[in-house]
């Protein structure tokens, strides 16, 4: 004859076995010595990691070599208003491969506007520049843009490319 624990049998086995190896949730938490406790991050270097970091991704608008641009993992690029890029591992394979920026033959007329670092560290560069498009070394189009990067600890967090004729 087979035996069968009851329902509240069953509700202790399970409990102890969570207690055991740690999943009891929020009350093993609270007994942890306040020693363990997750600590403040600590403060990034100051905005001297921004201009650096924009320019290793304006280097690689014309490489179409990104691996050494400081992408953090969640960054999110817009262009024009539309979301382009949502992680750094996207942005970067759209820096190699993608045919819209295969076709950049030159990038000139660099003019920086930098802010110094917010309550979280974080460090705003504004960069000016022409970008010529084109073929077959050939400039067929020069356009305008004007790109903000934000950097946290050496990291590209958010950029917003505004592109245009003007």
């Amino acid at each position: 004859m087979r035996r069968t624990l009851t329902h509240t049998a069953t509700m202790v086995v399970v409990g102890g076995l969570a207690a055991l190896l740690g999943l009891s949730g929020a009350s093993s938490a609270a007994a942890a010595p306040a020693r363990y406790a997750a600590a403040e991050p600590a403060p990034c270097a100051t905005g001297a990691q921004a201009r650096p970091a924009a320019d290793a991704y304006l280097d690689a608008l014309l490489s179409h070599n990104a691996s050494a641009v400081p992408f953090a993992p969640d960054v999110l690029r817009v262009e024009n208003g539309l979301v382009t890029g949502r992680t750094g591992e996207e942005i970067r394979t759209d820096l190699n491969t993608s045919g819209k920026y295969k076709i950049i033959t030159g990038l000139r007329d660099r003019k920086y506007t930098e802010g110094g670092p917010s309550a979280d560290g974080t460090s705003t560069v504004n960069v000016d520049y022409r970008l010529d498009i084109g073929a077959l070394n050939t400039t067929l189009l020069t356009v305008r843009v004007r790109e903000r990067f934000d950097v946290r600890c050496g990291l590209i967090t958010y950029i917003n490319a505004s592109i245009g004729l003007w």
